[in-house]
């Protein structure tokens, strides 16, 4: 889990992050993931923030990617 605190954000604003996976020996050890049937992994992102009307906000963003073996 990664927690960022940003100040003022507008329309412009840009942020960018990247994502790794767990080592396999980590997700070996997992008891509720086989490797075998690994076909996707999901990702989501919390954005919480205040509205200009004060108003607390959560937007939820959620995808799933395919996974390869290729590199590119």
């Amino acid at each position: 889990m990664l927690v960022k605190e940003s100040g003022n954000v507008t329309e412009d604003s840009l942020f960018t992050f990247e994502y790794t996976i767990k080592t396999i020996s980590e997700i070996l050890e997992m008891d509720d993931v086989d490797l075998a049937e690994l076909k996707k992994i999901p990702f989501q992102a919390q954005i919480s923030y205040t509205a200009l009307d004060g108003s607390k906000m959560v937007r939820v963003i959620t995808q799933s990617k395919q996974v390869s073996g290729e590199r590119d």
